[in-house]
């Protein structure tokens, strides 16, 4: 894997984020910042651009989906033991946020069938519900980014941390 960067998309939760973070907005909104989560100037961003949801969300997708974990583990530096609880927080993170996805995705296309084929030139306001959800999915991979910090403990999480960064590359950009 040390010569290869992995790119994460194509999956429900990227489509999800992507359709929350990018394309419809409540007026007055910017893709730049989540007003419902301030950032924590304590902890150490994963990258000036994409925020920690984001980042942590699609490193535990992926380290669910990996089958060779020995790649990622050896890059991290991190001990078997200290993989192995990262990889059953992974599987947990994917697992709840899998549920969440499955229910904003029937939230959005009931959204899309109230629209019906008529696209309109402005952004519509995002349902409520689908508003809660995303906050829900943002709580559950924050959570278990705070769970995996306490078990592994600063020096091993920030090694997981500067290993994500090396491996998984996202670019948020602005959809006009």
């Amino acid at each position: 894997m040390k010569n290869h960067k992995v790119a994460v998309g194509g999956t429900v939760s990227f489509l999800f984020c992507f359709l929350l973070f990018c394309l419809v907005r409540p007026a007055g909104t910017t893709t730049k910042s989540n007003p419902q989560s301030p950032p924590n100037p304590s902890a150490a961003a994963p990258s000036t651009d994409v925020p920690e949801h984001i980042f942590y969300g699609q490193v535990f997708s992926l380290l669910s989906k990996l089958k060779n974990k020995d790649d990622y583990r050896r890059e991290a530096r991190l001990t078997e033991a200290e993989t192995s609880l990262l990889e059953q927080i992974a599987a947990d993170c994917e697992r709840e946020t899998a549920a969440i996805d499955a229910s904003a995705e029937t939230v959005i296309k009931a959204f899309r069938q109230q629209l019906g084929t008529k696209l309109e030139k402005r952004p519509q306001p995002v349902p409520a519900e689908l508003i809660k959800l995303q906050a829900k999915r943002d709580a559950v991979i924050l959570r278990n980014r705070d769970q995996l910090r306490k078990v592994l403990g600063e020096g091993a999480f920030s090694r997981f941390t500067t290993a994500g960064r090396s491996i998984v590359h996202i670019t948020v950009t602005s959809v006009k």
